[in-house]
C-alpha cells in the first residue's frame, strides 16, 4: 500500500513530478489530482524519456496477396494535437471527473506540426508511414485544426492519418477537401446505434442533426458516410451493442444482422462493443441502485475482476427484455455481425470501392504524382481490410477460450440463467472454445 497511489485526471509533468519528489522522500500520497490534459514539447525533448516505437499493422492474412508487402511498408505512429471531452454522456467514465476536467485542452499547431516533422525525418524513405490522431474528436480543434491541414500542405509532409471524429463533419465539405489535402486516410465515428431511440437513451449529439433532417438514423447516416467517402476517406463505424432497443430474435434477424448489413451496404469497417457503465458513471450508479450491476459491488473481488471488463469488451450490466435480458445474446450477436463484415469477399468489394474514392479524389501530394495518387488507392484499399480484420481478430481472442482459460463467450454461457438462450447458443459457443492445441 506504501507504494499505491492514484492519480486523477491527466497524468501530467507537475504530477508525475510531484510522485516522483514525495517517492524520494517517502512521503507518497493515496490521490493525485493532474490538471493539464496535454502540453507543449514537454516529453519530446527530455534524454530520459525514450518515445513509443512505431506500431506494426501486421497485415500478413489480412491483405491478400498484398500482405507481406505492405507489411514491411507500412508503420503507424500515435500522436495527439489535443484532447479532452466537452460531453459528459452517462454510462462514460468522463462523467466522474471535476466539471473543470472535461475542457478540450490543446497544443499549439506550430508545437504539433514539428513533431511531425521529427517523424518525417525519421521514417524517411518509409513508402507508407501513418498516423493516429490521438483526439477524443477531431472536429473540436477549430482554429487550431485549420492551422494543422494547412502546415501539413504547406510543408509537403506525408501524413496519411487516422482520428476519431463525429459525423457531423460530412455537413461541412469545405473542411472535408482540406482534410483530405492534407492527408486523411481514415476516420472512426461513433455511430453507436441505428435506432434513434438508442442514440436519445445515451444522450448522442447527432439526434438533433438526424432529427432536423427528417430522416430516419439509416438514412441520416448512410447520406453522410457517402459524403466522407466521396472525398476519399475510409470509415471505421464504432456501434455498441446491448442498448435498450435492441432485439434478437433469431440467429438471422436481430440488431447484429441489421448494423452488418448497414456496413457492408455502405462500405465501412465495423468496430463492435458491447454497452458497459464505466465505474464512478452516471449510469454505473444507476445499474447500482436498480440491481442490474452484473458483477459485487464497489470493494468486493468481483468488482475489482470486472473493471477488466468496462472498456466495452462486454456488458457489466443486465440488457432489456429484447435480447432476454441476456449479455451472452449481446456477445454474440456481436461477434456475428464482426464475422459478416470481415468475411473475405465482402472485405474485397468494399475496400476496392475505397481505394477507387482514394484514387478519384487524391491528397495534395497525390495530385502532383500518379506514383502517389497510386500509393494513397493503396493504402486506403489495405486499411480497409486491415481494421475489418484487426477487429474481428480482437472480438475472436476476448471470445475464445483456450489452454484452459475460459474465454468470454464460454463465460457468459456459464452465467447464463435461461435455459432456452443456453440451448440456442451452444452451438455457436462450442466453436469458441479450443483444446491445448488451439483446435
Amino acid at each position: 500500500p506504501e507504494l499505491v497511489a492514484q492519480v486523477t485526471g491527466p497524468g501530467d509533468s507537475v504530477v508525475f513530478g510531484e510522485i516522483l519528489d514525495d517517492l524520494r522522500e517517502g512521503t507518497l500520497k493515496r490521490r493525485y489530482l493532474g490538471r493539464i490534459t496535454i502540453e507543449d514539447g514537454v516529453w519530446r525533448t527530455p534524454a530520459n524519456i525514450q518515445p513509443l516505437p512505431p506500431m506494426c499493422m501486421q497485415t500478413r492474412g489480412k491483405v491478400p496477396l498484398l500482405g507481406g508487402f505492405v507489411n514491411r511498408r507500412i508503420r503507424m505512429h500515435s500522436l495527439s494535437p489535443y484532447l479532452g471531452c466537452p460531453y459528459s454522456c452517462n454510462f462514460c467514465s468522463i462523467s466522474t471527473l471535476p466539471p473543470d476536467q472535461r475542457r478540450l485542452t490543446l497544443r499549439t499547431a506550430q508545437d504539433f506540426l514539428d513533431e511531425l516533422d521529427l517523424y518525417q525525418k525519421k521514417e524517411r524513405g518509409l513508402t507508407l508511414p501513418v498516423f493516429l490522431f490521438n483526439t477524443d474528436n477531431l472536429l473540436m480543434g477549430g482554429s487550431v485544426l485549420d492551422e494543422i491541414l494547412e502546415g501539413i500542405v504547406a510543408r509537403r509532409m506525408k501524413v496519411p492519418f487516422m482520428a476519431q471524429i463525429s459525423i457531423e463533419v460530412a455537413s461541412n465539405q469545405k473542411l472535408l477537401e482540406r482534410m483530405r489535402m492534407a492527408g486523411a486516410l481514415l476516420f472512426e465515428i461513433g455511430f453507436e446505434s441505428l435506432d434513434i431511440r438508442n442514440l436519445e437513451y445515451i444522450g448522442k449529439h447527432a439526434v438533433h442533426e438526424i432529427r432536423r433532417s427528417g430522416l430516419s438514423a439509416p438514412e441520416y447516416y448512410s447520406r453522410q458516410i457517402k459524403t466522407i467517402l466521396d472525398h476519399g476517406i475510409a470509415i471505421q463505424g464504432s456501434f455498441i451493442f446491448g442498448l435498450p432497443y435492441d432485439r434478437f430474435d433469431s440467429f438471422a434477424s436481430n440488431t447484429g444482422t441489421e448494423v452488418a448489413q448497414f456496413c457492408l451496404d455502405n462500405h465501412i469497417s465495423l468496430m463492435a462493443g458491447c454497452f458497459s457503465v464505466m465505474p464512478g458513471a452516471r449510469a454505473f450508479q444507476e445499474s447500482l441502485a436498480a440491481g442490474t450491476w452484473i458483477y459485487g459491488g464497489p470493494d468486493t473481488m468481483d468488482y475489482l475482476r470486472a473493471l477488466c471488463l468496462a472498456d466495452h469488451g462486454e456488458m457489466n450490466i443486465y440488457p432489456q427484455e429484447g435480447v432476454r435480458k441476456s449479455p451472452l445474446l449481446v456477445a454474440v450477436m456481436a461477434m456475428q455481425a464482426l464475422e459478416r463484415v470481415s468475411g473475405i469477399g465482402a472485405s474485397l468489394r468494399s475496400a476496392a470501392h475505397m481505394g477507387r474514392k482514394a484514387f478519384d479524389c487524391p491528397t495534395a501530394r497525390g495530385r502532383k504524382s500518379y506514383t502517389q495518387r497510386g500509393e494513397d488507392a493503396l493504402l486506403a484499399f489495405a486499411t480497409h481490410m486491415i481494421t475489418t480484420g484487426m477487429y474481428k481478430d480482437h472480438g475472436e481472442r476476448l471470445a475464445t477460450s483456450k489452454n484452459g482459460i475460459k474465454g468470454g463467450l464460454e463465460r457468459l454461457y456459464v452465467m447464463e440463467k435461461d435455459p432456452a438462450v443456453k440451448e440456442l447458443c451452444k452451438d455457436y459457443v462450442a466453436r469458441f472454445i479450443r483444446d491445448m492445441d488451439g483446435k
